[in-house]
């Protein structure tokens, strides 16, 4: 008699997502940092992403602006002097990406200081 040999470390090609309930293939799900992948689909995840965007709109678009002019003027000042941008997050306590999404947004506009380099003489 041949001995029949069942492989039981067979991977899971499909994942329940915990929005829609449907089983899905594990393609249709994000990776997180440590490997694993997130419990919705990337369709929940898009839904979930658009209405937490449209709940706090008035934050996310206008917190630059919400803040007072002394403190943005502030800001400003910190990063055209040379400040890294987390520090200067980190300095005024704001998110770790803040002033990251303000620059992109347009709202935070400033100088970039100019590293000057040493020559050497080879």
């Amino acid at each position: 008699m041949d001995n029949i040999i069942i492989n039981t470390n067979e991977t899971k090609d499909t994942k329940k997502c915990k929005t829609c309930q449907l089983e899905k293939p594990i393609a249709e799900f994000n990776k997180i940092r440590t490997g694993v992948y997130q419990s919705y689909c990337t369709t929940c995840a898009g839904i979930r992403r658009l209405a937490y965007y449209h709940a706090h709109k008035v934050k996310i678009v206008f917190g630059f602006m919400k803040l007072s002019e002394e403190t943005r003027k502030n800001i400003i000042d910190d990063l055209e002097s040379g400040l890294s941008i987390k520090k200067t997050n980190a300095k005024y306590g704001l998110g770790c990406t803040t002033i990251n999404s303000w620059i992109r947004k347009g709202q935070v506009v400033y100088n970039k200081p100019v590293k000057s380099f040493k020559k050497t003489e080879v």
